[in-house]
């Protein structure tokens, strides 16, 4: 591990004009880019009854997209069903400022505005506010995470930093995914199969009885690689389960878990890696009103192999995790979300690691919305972080939002970004 790695930071600047669908946005200093979104021209009777998404990944709680502080975009579970995609990248492929880039069949890097690169590290990717980065590598493995598309209720991609609110690598954006609760999953039984020997299961069952439900989710998937020369398969196979208690009208309790294992290849500076291994998480959420605690656990063992000197080394990592947040609400006019929360992270003694490492990590967060008029928002806040090699950070973002005339929007919104060192670079 690098001592002394400079923190990567940038102050952005976003400024956003929507009418109904078009959309400008222009970034500074990290370049200029214009960008049209297009959606289908409705009727005046259309747009009467069309629902406004409810959203919670730009500020950490729940408003309509249309006064959020930052762009977001949401892919629906009927949008997922309609789509045809097989996995996670392929379905933000559709959303505009969105870069998927493909090196192999198994190695996805996801970026936002012309940031992509191997190994991609600047987006933050969660999936029901628990983040899916892998800090040992600095990236996101995507086919790992315990996750199918059945169970996806909606995606919600918040583009701009974000560190004000979640930290390091909420870089230029923040990726949340948000599963289905037991009241909304039907027992589903789902097969498919395609070109290049691909096939794809899952297996969804969950209901309700009386304050407690349920869910379990099984799924597989198996596809050839690009070369044909080479018989190898990419695989993996998954396995969750949660159960939720209603403990009365204001609190609710919830136990999950799950793991993944899975192989295929990722490309580094040291050429392309045969990789496998499993990826294991556990949570605990407890809700009391506007109090959220969620502490969590992310296990990681994994291989790797390299395709040209056939070299092997082996990680074992564990990451334990406590958040908590609440909102305050000053009337009908201001509200103030803040928080803290800690990681611990463990690299345990292997091939790659010559000692057993540990860091501990420190947050505080704090952003008050304040409506002067129904159509007139200042958004404020801060965040402040703690990192055993980079030392403190303090993240602060502003944001304005001003709706002139009806269904028209402008957003203006600033703030800092940074990310910490991963540990093998």
């Amino acid at each position: 591990m690098a001592n002394g790695l400079s923190v990567v930071q940038k102050f952005i600047f976003v400024v956003e004009v929507m009418v109904f669908g078009f959309m400008i946005t222009t970034i500074l200093p990290c370049g200029l880019l214009l960008a049209q979104e297009e959606v289908p021209i409705t009727t005046d009777e259309e747009i009467l009854f069309r629902e406004i998404p409810v959203v919670v990944t730009a500020s950490k709680r729940e408003q309509l997209i249309t006064m959020a502080p930052a762009s977001v975009s949401v892919i629906t579970s009927q949008d997922i069903r309609q789509s045809g995609a097989t996995n996670i990248p392929d379905l933000l492929r559709q959303v505009s400022g969105m870069e998927v880039m493909s090196v192999t069949v198994s190695d996805i890097n996801i970026s936002v505005r012309g940031f992509s690169k191997y190994l991609s590290n600047k987006v933050l990717v969660m999936v029901d506010g628990r983040s899916v980065y892998l800090d040992f590598i600095g990236t996101v493995i995507w086919d790992a995470i315990p996750l199918t598309l059945e169970e996806i209720d909606r995606i919600e991609i918040v583009k701009g930093p974000g560190s004000s609110l979640y930290g390091a690598n909420a870089f230029c954006g923040m990726i949340n995914i948000i599963t289905k609760s037991p009241e909304k999953i039907k027992p589903e039984i789902v097969f498919s199969g395609g070109t290049e020997e691909t096939y794809r299961g899952s297996l969804l069952y969950g209901g309700t009885s009386g304050k407690l439900g349920y869910k379990v989710v099984v799924g597989h998937q198996e596809y050839d690689n690009w070369d044909d020369d080479d018989p190898k398969k990419v695989k993996s196979s998954l396995g969750s389960i949660l159960f939720q208690y209603q403990i009365n009208n204001k609190s609710k309790m919830s136990l999950s878990g799950g793991r993944s294992k899975s192989d295929g290849e990722i490309a580094t500076a040291s050429g392309t890696l045969d990789r496998e291994g499993t990826l294991s998480h556990l949570q605990v959420n407890y809700e009391l009103s506007d109090l959220k605690v969620r502490t969590f656990y992310t296990g990681l063992d994994g291989k790797t192999k390299n395709q040209v000197d056939l070299s092997t080394n082996t990680f074992v990592t564990d990451t334990y995790d406590v958040e908590a947040q609440h909102l305050l609400k000053l009337g009908d006019k201001n509200s103030v979300v803040y928080g803290g929360s800690y990681r611990r992270y463990e690299i345990k003694k292997g091939a790659m690691v010559s000692e057993n490492h540990l860091q501990d990590l420190f947050a505080f967060f704090l952003e008050n919305e304040f409506k002067y008029t129904d159509n007139f928002s200042l958004i404020t806040g801060a965040r402040y972080d703690t990192h055993p090699l980079i030392g403190d950070q303090i993240s602060p973002r502003g944001a304005i939002v001003y709706s002139p005339i009806k269904d028209h929007i402008v957003r203006f919104s600033a703030g800092t970004a940074y990310q910490n060192p991963p540990f093998l670079y």
